[in-house]
């Protein structure tokens, strides 16, 4: 599914506390469900349920700040005014320091090479929207690879073989 491989953007315009996920949903990868996919990326889907509003923005991995995906994101900021928004590729907790700084110094530089993920984070915080990441902290994967007795070497390399493809497409050698 290209949703699994894109950026997930989130943007809840309630509170979502009494949400109960149902992680029986969820289906593994296969080419035969991304066959079935029916959107092209870069898209959005809005889902409404009573009072509540989630707005999941697929993007293609880019740090065009022209491309379609920045502007899909800019837009959806501006015209569904979320209240919170959780970002991909971004870890959840306590968003750091360096990491605002990083935000700063890519405002400067238009984003070249810094990414749509720190673009959203980057629009949140000027429209003083609470924002957070939807990536699981790297010590909380470790941790649980190893109770399956997976080693951290393999995540290394998993992480690696992750970024090539996004290297790929960002034409970056």
């Amino acid at each position: 599914m290209k949703i699994a491989k894109s950026l997930i953007l989130l943007m809840i315009l309630s509170c979502a506390s009494s949400l109960k996920p149902n992680y029986d949903l969820l289906k593994d990868y296969s080419f035969e469900l991304q066959e079935k996919e029916p959107y092209r990326v870069p898209y959005y889907v809005k889902f409404e349920k009573g009072d509540k509003e989630l707005l999941y923005i697929a993007a293609n991995h880019t740090s065009n700040k022209g491309s379609l995906t920045f502007t899909l994101i800019e837009s959806a900021v501006h015209s569904f005014k979320p209240n919170y928004i959780i970002i991909e590729g971004v870890p959840s907790g306590k968003v750091s320091d360096g990491f605002l700084k990083f935000i700063e110094e890519c405002s400067k530089k238009s984003f070249k090479n810094c990414g749509e993920p720190i673009y959203t984070a980057s629009l949140a915080r000027k429209k003083n929207i609470p924002f957070d990441g939807g990536e699981p902290d790297d010590l909380v994967i470790m941790n649980k690879l190893a109770k399956e007795n997976i080693a951290g070497e393999d995540l290394a390399y998993f992480y690696l073989l992750r970024m090539v493809s996004q290297w790929k497409r960002q034409n970056r050698r």
